[in-house]
């Protein structure tokens, strides 16, 4: 295995806002207005086809079939923190394709799916799948999993497509098979190299962890629907490894119906932030400058418990430390508030249109898991076996509505990361007049917060003594289609000066209902689900497809490489 370190391009940028409001910090819930400082762009010579943002870490794979000189290796920037803060890459090589991957920073952990030739099979688009574990400081296979290469029971071909997501001890891995054939879910105890749990049906798109014991699928049909799972994670001490037990379906949220001619067409996309439970973890103690930890040892099994995460305090890390950080890591308090982002494309006669759906998966989980406990009180009491036990089916009118927020137009081109706790970005590209006959395009950035501490305008926190001046009413803005109305809020340190030229942003609360009319949809709908969204008001130059984590959006334009612009807040 070979690890080089690689210097990159870097500029400093003009100044740029940290112009997005209401930002999560390290100590929680501690939301500041907007702030102005210096940005920094990266230059990536490099191109790939597949990239992350996880953990305060921009990561590329670099695949065999890349374009590229260093092939089937991961290149991982970890992202500046403050102004001026220069980083330089890892490029780790691997020495084996892949054609998906996902990583956790904190386990030093790098899961791969990669073909595998199928024993008897010649021809060359069949192929078996392999999961790979390894460490991201060197490329070595992980010393916490058992067994380092997990076997996956299926056949693929090219035209097949994975989601790959990693939680604490367990990894999930869903594949879309070919037209026809049953697509499938896995989900595995990395390190025990155990299969915890499967399922096999036609259009499973997604899907999502809950907690450590609960996942969502996402299934389209002709009544797609949001299903919660529980499993019972197993230990198997014997070297004959029973089959897993099926998943309890916990719930089904059925999501609203289509007009008679009316399909969707594709997948259901899904967006959730990774490594949250939605049920919720003690917040640590966090601060905001954190010194050095070095960690417990990679390969030391009296450090750590099966669902333990190494401290989340201390910078990134070196190739000797046990694991990678480059920044604290924030825990959700028990009543946090979460955030899953739903895209469908729904098709009639000759007209597409494309939804966005921001679910408050909080609600759906809590009411799945009431359930779940009366149907183990009433089962146990009974002294029957509680294992066959019926779903809750939920229709659309008496879970949608309420919990959810729906826009029409997908937000997002690009599959990145875009959805970070409750909220979410996206971007608007500003035409320009054909008469100036300028090529370049410019981009309007967009936050919309869910947060529901942050929806009413006193609410707002305030920073440096500053507020909203009472005598200056908030402006509500006439309603356009449903989706535009509410307060108007702009924040008082970033009003520009007459001989300030710097960026800034303005907000609006959204609290008016969105209605659809009954065209696509089989009856008239209506979501209320509240936030506020934060514009730029400047527009950024490029067709940039923007990412979010804890403490910064990162702006990508993949034009002749990939080019990354990163704004702190």
């Amino acid at each position: 295995m070979e690890l080089l370190w690689s210097h990159i391009t870097m500029d400093t940028w003009t100044l740029c806002p940290r112009q997005i409001a209401s930002m999560p910090t390290t100590t929680g819930e501690r939301m500041g207005v907007s702030q102005m400082a210096r940005g920094l762009i990266y230059r990536i010579q490099n191109d790939s086809s597949i990239y992350e943002l996880q953990q305060g870490f921009f990561v590329q794979g670099l695949r065999f079939a890349d374009p590229m000189p260093r092939s089937n290796s991961l290149w991982l920037l970890p992202l500046p923190r403050e102004e001026d803060d220069q980083r330089n890459p890892m490029i780790i090589s691997l020495g084996f394709d892949f054609c998906d991957f996902n990583i956790d920073t904190e386990q030093n952990l790098g899961v791969f799916i990669c073909p595998r030739q199928i024993h008897g099979i010649p021809s060359t688009w069949v192929y078996g799948v392999t999961v790979r574990l390894h460490q991201l400081t060197d490329g070595a296979p992980h010393p916490s999993a058992r067994l380092p290469l997990l076997d996956v029971d299926c056949q693929t071909t090219e035209r097949s497509g994975f989601f790959l997501q990693i939680h604490g001890d367990f990894i999930g891995v869903l594949m879309k098979s070919v037209v026809g054939d049953p697509d499938r879910f896995w989900l595995y105890d990395w390190k025990q190299g155990i299969l915890q749990a499967t399922v096999s049906s036609r259009h499973l798109d997604n899907f999502v962890f809950l907690s450590s014991t609960h996942f969502l699928l996402v299934r389209r049909d002709q009544a797609s629907k949001l299903e919660i799972y529980s499993f019972r994670p197993r230990r198997v001490l014997s070297k004959v490894i029973p089959p897993p037990k099926p998943p309890r379906l916990l719930a089904s949220y059925v999501l609203a119906t289509l007009a008679r001619s009316a399909t969707v067409s594709g997948p259901i996309v899904v967006r959730f932030p990774p490594q949250f439970d939605v049920e919720g973890t003690p917040e640590s103690d966090h601060k905001d400058d954190p010194e050095p930890s070095s960690g417990p040892a990679v390969g030391d099994a009296s450090n750590t418990t099966p669902s333990s995460l190494p401290s989340p305090q201390g910078p990134a890390a070196s190739q000797g430390d046990s694991f990678l950080m480059n920044g604290p890591v924030a825990r959700p308090t028990e009543d946090a508030f979460r955030l899953v982002v739903l895209t469908m494309s729904v098709v009639m006669d000759l007209s597409r249109r494309s939804y966005t759906i921001f679910v408050a998966v909080t609600d759906l989980f809590r009411r799945a898991k009431e359930h779940e406990r009366a149907q183990e009180l009433q089962l146990n009491g009974s002294g029957s076996d509680p294992s066959p036990s019926i779903p809750l089916v939920v229709p659309w009118n008496e879970w949608g509505p309420q919990s959810t927020r729906m826009t029409e137009g997908s937000s997002n081109g690009a599959w990145v990361c875009y959805v970070y706790m409750h909220r979410f970005v996206y971007r608007t590209i500003i035409p320009v007049p054909n008469e100036r006959q300028q090529q370049e395009l410019t981009s309007l950035i967009h936050v919309l917060d869910f947060n529901p501490n942050m929806l009413h305008p006193n609410s707002l926190p305030y920073r440096r003594g500053s507020r909203l001046a009472p005598e200056e009413p908030n402006h509500r803005r006439p309603q356009r289609d449903g989706t535009e109305s509410g307060v108007w809020l702009q924040d008082p340190d970033i009003l520009q000066e007459e001989d300030d030229d710097r960026p800034s942003s303005e907000s609006i609360i959204i609290d008016q209902p969105t209605t659809f009319p009954a065209d696509m949809f089989a009856e008239e709908l209506v979501t209320t689900l509240p936030f506020r969204k934060t514009t730029s008001n400047v527009p950024f130059s490029g067709s940039l497809f923007p990412m979010i984590d804890a403490e910064r959006i990162i702006l990508i334009d993949v034009r002749g490489g990939i080019l990354l612009s990163i704004l702190h807040f």
